[in-house]
């Protein structure tokens, strides 16, 4: 029952970030001004941000096959794309640690291993953060260039620090020690926990010994899906009209991705919209023609969200197999 009422309160407590979020942006908005831009919007580019997001999709869902065979699991890279797409359409009405249990809950059912899909999961998602924020930096420093010397300082030794301490997290060593620090909660963890999260660093070991090569093959891999997502900004962008630096898109991509891994709003929603108009305010864009942008993004989402929701429909009625809330929250 208290973990029902704990639900139903992060719920509504979303609902509400997510009004009050929505309010400030559209407060801001000169609905004239905004009727003009969509107006003269250029469609085409808004479905090029479409195909972008399917392209993004794709590679990430390559990505996630090859690391997926790490753990003796063999998954058709046309069937991560749709799990993906799945877990985007229910990642339109839960935050981010149950869409994400989705993903997992059909991967399991897929490949019968549900430990080591979670901890291909989670190496997946570690890769992603961690290639995506130096995308960020990448782009922060691109537009701060002769301008702005302690932006640039910050940039470099913000991509410094985040290579070098994940190579420090690969080594053996750093991973025995995590280990052993579970092990001396034996008197007050559950065994059965402690069994599974020894279990995970197990599967995580074949990781750290799986070599530099596979490492960059899988960074590469996140780069070119990162760019792919930074496009989906770029023609947004231009589709209404605003003529910004790339790198200013490229830190925008990465800091509204970052953010909507906090289950703050519904869908993102008002965070991206803000965050876009408090940005680009900075480059003189009028918050109706950065509200124009944000809901060209989301046009992308829900476009793989409605693709999500015809597969999930599809695999019920082929399958027989839906979705259960309660293995949704085995998962997290």
């Amino acid at each position: 029952m208290q973990k029902t009422v704990s639900a139903y309160f992060k719920i509504i407590l979303r609902i509400i970030i997510t009004v009050l979020l929505l309010g400030v942006v559209l407060y801001k908005i000169d609905f004239a001004q905004f009727k003009t831009i969509f107006s003269r919007t250029n469609w085409w580019l808004v479905f090029a941000c479409w195909a972008a997001t399917l392209v993004a999709f794709w590679f990430r869902a390559i990505k996630m096959r090859w690391i997926l065979k790490k753990q003796n699991c063999d998954v058709k890279t046309s069937t991560l794309t749709a799990v993906s797409a799945v877990a985007s359409f229910y990642s339109l009405i839960m935050p981010e640690p149950l869409s994400s249990g989705v993903k997992w809950y059909i991967l399991k059912k897929n490949t019968g291993k549900g430990t080591n899909v979670l901890s291909s999961m989670m190496y997946n998602q570690f890769t992603e953060i961690i290639v995506m924020m130096i995308i960020g930096f990448i782009g922060l420093l691109i537009i701060s260039l002769n301008k702005n010397t302690i932006v640039c300082v910050v940039s470099v030794s913000g991509i410094a620090l985040l290579t070098g301490g994940t190579s420090l997290l690969f080594r053996p060593a750093i991973l025995l020690k995590i280990v052993s620090m579970f092990s001396g909660l034996k008197k007050i963890v559950p065994q059965r926990f402690l069994k599974k999260t020894e279990e995970i660093f197990s599967q995580i070991k074949e990781f750290q010994i799986a070599g530099w090569r596979f490492h960059l093959d899988i960074a590469l891999i996140t780069v070119v899906a990162g760019v792919a997502s930074v496009v989906v900004f770029v023609l947004a962008g231009k589709a209404v009209g605003i003529n910004v630096p790339v790198g200013l898109f490229a830190w925008q991509c990465i800091l509204i991705y970052l953010l909507g891994r906090l289950p703050i709003s519904l869908a993102n929603l008002g965070v991206r919209e803000f965050t876009l108009i408090e940005m680009l305010a900075k480059y003189n864009v009028p918050s109706s023609q950065a509200l124009m942008m944000s809901m060209a993004i989301f046009s992308s989402i829900i476009f793989m969200a409605v693709i999500g929701g015809i597969c999930q429909l599809w695999w019920i009625f082929r399958t027989h197999v839906p979705i259960k809330s309660t293995d949704i929250d085995k998962s997290t």
